[in-house]
């Protein structure tokens, strides 16, 4: 019953980060943050390209910022510490949309792409690796990434399921 939280836009991700804090993403109402109770917290509504509210996927990353990927490769990445939010549009996203994100045992973000293609963020070096260098071979826009124990990707696509050994 509070109009500032969670818009009426269709859900589109969700993720509780490590402090317990909820966040719900949408399609086009940006993302709403709730306590663990599920206490409305506030609603994030920067200003910008119309791609910026087009919410698809969630990751916490290692710093325990927030990661939220959106079209055309707009990523998010927001401090709930500060509440400070930071949009950047890597080129090595090929402006394809995050459909999906997962961080390795080594605190890497990987990206599967509405191209078909992965691209992954490096932790050590911060840099940003091309779509191009994965080595992922699919047509078909990325759904979901696992990691298995052994390391090894699966990656499901509306083709079928890849297997994709990062190494």
């Amino acid at each position: 019953n509070n109009a500032a939280s969670l818009s009426k836009n269709e859900i589109t991700s969700f993720l509780q980060a490590s402090y317990h804090l909820f966040f719900i993403g949408t399609w086009g109402g940006w993302f709403s943050i709730y306590d663990s109770l599920a206490n409305f917290k506030k609603t994030i509504v920067p200003k910008g390209p119309y791609e910026y509210p087009l919410i698809w996927w969630f990751t916490e990353n290692d710093d325990k910022t927030i990661w939220a990927g959106a079209q055309h490769g707009y990523l998010h990445i927001y401090d709930p510490y500060t509440g400070n939010l930071k949009t950047i549009h890597p080129v090595q996203m090929e402006n394809s949309t995050i459909r999906c994100m997962i961080k390795d045992n080594s605190g890497n973000i990987w990206f599967g792409l509405h191209n078909g293609k992965v691209a992954e963020w490096k932790k050590r070096s911060g840099a940003f690796i091309s779509a191009e260098k994965s080595k992922v071979e699919n047509q078909s826009p990325v759904k979901n990434i696992f990691i298995d124990k052994t390391n090894h990707f699966w990656i499901s696509t509306d083709n079928g399921l890849l297997q994709f050994d990062p190494l």
